[in-house]
């Protein structure tokens, strides 16, 4: 049986937030030495000063981790103050762990856009099971074309993880592994050997029907089933009820892109959920953030807080499956937390009542990677987690 431990820390003081961190943590090991360490920390906290304590604390052990806005942890969610998450593994004969530092290389330009050149996937050549954690920089570090890379050449790796976002500048969001601080890229590591089990939670329901994309220009809808977009978006307006007009009047409209065409019904979780980013009346035109395709499914979604917690802890529930969870790391927006639901720990309360009463660690990202509907994706305001198997 694996064994985790967690523990988070609101202290100041690094060394006493550390030594906080894994008095918490250590237990749940049982004396064995971990394999693995996860970290995340408050830009107040030094990333070469943690670097060096993690190192001591478990110096056979991978690690992984970044600085970011804010931290989580079993103990609750540590927004605007000093935070310090950390989880433990033991792992049981058989499970495989692969570091990795990737980076991307600018070629120049195509007629396509930029050619982009990525180093350091080598652990990945020839792997055709396990996942990928990763954490990436969001300055130098291209997520999104990284993703569309990996679904090509290692189409049965998912990946989930989340970026950094501990800074505001390049060079601010330090991310950790066992080569100590890096201040671009991203640190990755490949499981192997592990069950998976993770759960996108993108807080939204599909409302009226759906429609095929019949004209489209890079991120804009022009036509939806042979109707100006804006037409359809009216006729889904007036048909909601009076609160949900409300929502969409708040902002709380976004658009689902079906992911699996093959599926005859898709419903919530089938669909990429996406901004709506603004329209123009005159031409009946939509932007969002994305680029539809003709031919492509398309749903609008509404998004609220209540939407978003039940989506969470139910996912988390029904994600336990044949394999009992024995930990869970959660990659949360940042646009989430207070900001989203007026209530301090929700996200992690939400995974708690789904998954149980588990060791858990992990941060509030500018950006949440994980699968829909088999591929995986850079998602906003979305909860990302992973549940790890006793």
């Amino acid at each position: 049986m694996h064994r985790y431990g967690s523990g988070s820390s609101t202290l100041d003081d690094l060394d006493r937030a550390m030594a906080e961190c894994l008095d918490r943590a250590r237990p749940g090991l049982a004396g064995a030495a971990p394999d693995l360490a996860l970290v995340f920390a408050t830009r107040q906290h030094d990333a070469e000063r943690l670097s060096a304590l993690l190192r001591a604390a478990a110096p056979d052990a991978l690690r992984l981790g970044c600085a970011a806005e804010a931290v989580l942890g079993r103990e609750g969610e540590h927004e605007g103050r000093p935070g310090l998450s950390v989880l433990l593994a033991a792992f049981d004969q058989g499970v495989e762990l692969r570091p990795m530092r990737l980076d991307a290389e600018l070629r120049g330009e195509t007629e396509h856009g930029q050619e982009l050149r990525f180093t350091g996937h080598e652990e990945l050549e020839g792997v055709e099971d396990g996942f990928v954690m990763l954490i990436a920089d969001p300055f130098r570090f291209p997520v999104e074309p990284w993703l569309r890379f990996a679904e090509e050449r290692f189409p049965t790796l998912p990946v989930f993880g989340g970026v950094s976002s501990g800074g505001m500048e390049p060079g601010l969001c330090k991310l950790l592994d066992r080569g100590g601080v890096a201040d671009a890229g991203a640190v990755a590591l490949l499981f192997r050997g592990l069950p998976l089990r993770t759960v996108v939670s993108q807080g939204c329901r599909p409302i009226g029907q759906s429609w095929v994309v019949t004209k489209a220009h890079k991120n804009l809808l022009l036509e939806l089933g042979g109707k100006p977009a804006m037409e359809r978006l009216q006729e889904v307006y007036v048909a909601c009820a009076p609160e949900e007009q409300e929502r969409i009047r708040r902002g709380g409209l976004h658009v689902g892109l079906v992911v699996d065409e093959h599926k005859s019904r898709p419903g919530r979780g089938d669909f990429l959920v996406r901004n709506l980013m603004g329209s123009d009346p005159e031409s009946g035109a939509i932007a969002i953030g994305d680029f539809p395709v003709v031919g492509r499914t398309l749903r609008f979604h509404l998004r609220d807080a209540g939407d978003a917690g039940e989506d969470l802890e139910k996912q988390c529930g029904t994600s336990r499956g044949a394999v009992e969870p024995g930990a869970a790391v959660l990659f949360t927006c940042n646009g989430r937390g207070r900001n989203m639901f007026q209530e301090d720990d929700h996200d992690v309360r939400a995974v708690l009542r789904g998954a149980g009463d588990l060791p858990v660690a992990g941060f509030f990202a500018g950006g949440e990677i994980g699968p829909v509907g088999g591929k995986s994706f850079l998602h906003g305001f979305t909860a990302s987690v992973v549940l790890l198997p006793r």
